[in-house]
């Protein structure tokens, strides 16, 4: 079972151009080990394995935090990628252990539901300045966003956030404040224009300063309740009026199958 290093040091591998971790500290190799790989294969531990790309994307150092699953619990790591040549080197530090996340932990004991399986499929994570860490292939794909392309990317170049009936950003306000937030609505801007509930935890570096966010989207199949027009029977009717009847509506009847509301983001 992959282990926090007995005293605070610095844990260290390198990964090659073709994604193969070929070399790595006792620490690293067995949480790899515990992912279902080894060394000298493809790192298997997604966003270790994202944070080095785009270090090599982008040609220089990046630090970031991680999450990597071992078979009893979540290790919170804080991740330096350093291009080297052909190759990235990788210093790790900070290990938190922390309870396994939900969803798999309840997959694991068999008894893990459809909500919860949903819910980790559709992960994000982005830095202190919104740029996109990782993004499941699976939220990925159901956005119309290529991964690779995505990696390093603005969250907003991806998403255009929606403001809620209080004329806010949940996001952008929890970014100011560094805390966590919920409820953000958001458009992805591929062709097919999905639209979204963003909910996000802040994420800490080694040193506890703030490190960004890491969260869920929630698809939803609807344009959002605030954005209702009255139908051409009722033209006389104020529109805005009409809207603040829908939206507290929604507050009180559960919406359809496969539609969200704001408060099932939450």
């Amino acid at each position: 079972m992959a282990s926090v290093p007995s005293e605070p040091r610095l844990v260290t591998g390198r990964i090659d151009k073709a994604g193969r971790l070929m070399s790595a500290d006792p620490e690293l190799a067995a949480l790899q080990r515990e992912a279902g790989s080894s060394v000298g294969h493809v790192l298997a531990l997604p966003q270790i394995a994202a944070i080095a790309e785009l270090a090599r994307k982008l040609g220089i150092p990046v630090s970031r935090p991680a999450i990597a699953a071992s078979l009893e619990h979540d290790i919170e790591i804080w991740v330096r990628a350093t291009p080297d040549g052909d190759e990235v080197a990788l210093v790790l530090e900070g290990w938190t252990v922390r309870p396994p996340a939900a969803p798999r932990l309840a997959n694991l004991l068999g008894r893990g539901s459809e909500v919860e399986s949903q819910s980790s499929r559709n992960e994000w994570a982005a830095d202190e300045e919104l740029r996109l860490i990782s993004i499941t292939a699976e939220l990925a794909d159901e956005l119309g966003i290529d991964v690779n392309e995505a990696a390093g990317q603005p969250l907003t170049r991806l998403f255009k956030l929606e403001e809620d009936e209080a004329g806010e950003m949940p996001l952008i306000s929890a970014l100011s404040a560094r805390r966590s937030f919920s409820g953000q609505r958001a458009r992805s801007r591929s062709e097919d224009g999905h639209s979204v509930i963003l909910k996000g935890d802040v994420v800490t570096a080694a040193d506890g300063s703030f490190a960004g966010f890491r969260g869920i989207a929630k698809r939803c199949d609807r344009r959002s309740i605030g954005s209702l027009k009255a139908p051409s029977g009722l033209s006389n009717a104020p529109t805005d009026r009409y809207a603040a009847i829908m939206r507290a509506m929604a507050l009180i009847l559960p919406p359809p199958p496969g539609i969200c509301s704001l408060s099932s983001a939450r």
